[in-house]
């Protein structure tokens, strides 16, 4: 924009630029930066950064994040993981039966998206979803599942 058509042009020798006597215009009326952070933009920090001025919960030593979370499978990858043992359940009909122990990977849950092409398998889990028991039933082959719970 040119100049000579800016506001502050029009407002030259006018007392306060347009912005009031009263309120002054000032450049950072609520002060620079994080400033009123425990005073008046308190609400502000309490309500998206709660844990900026001070430290909360208790202390945990030597903490290992990975411990306390629960790994999840999908029903789909389920052919991707490597720790297969082959067991023969009946030496007469020479039936293979694929164990695969997902609680010694610390996987706690298996969910069931997708469509897993695995047969004759034996899975230990300590829950599965709802959607997988109901696939494990509707599969003609032989499919069971070793769990604590089903939610």
């Amino acid at each position: 924009m040119v100049t000579k058509l800016k506001k502050s042009r029009k407002m030259r020798g006018k007392n306060s630029s347009g912005h009031g006597r009263i309120n002054k215009h000032r450049k950072n009326p609520g002060g620079k930066g994080k400033s009123g952070g425990q005073h008046h933009h308190k609400i502000i920090f309490e309500k998206f950064h709660e844990t900026y001025f001070r430290k909360t919960g208790m202390r945990i030593f030597n903490m290992e994040k990975t411990l306390n979370s629960s790994f999840l499978l999908k029903f789909k990858d389920m052919f991707n993981i490597n720790s297969f043992e082959n067991l023969l359940l009946n030496s007469f009909s020479s039936i293979f039966i694929t164990l695969l122990n997902l609680n010694s990977l610390r996987i706690e849950k298996v969910l069931g998206n997708g469509i897993s092409c695995l047969r004759n398998i034996l899975i230990i889990v300590k829950s599965v979803s709802k959607s997988v028991n109901e696939k494990a039933l509707r599969k003609a082959c032989v499919m069971l599942i070793i769990v604590k719970n089903i939610n």
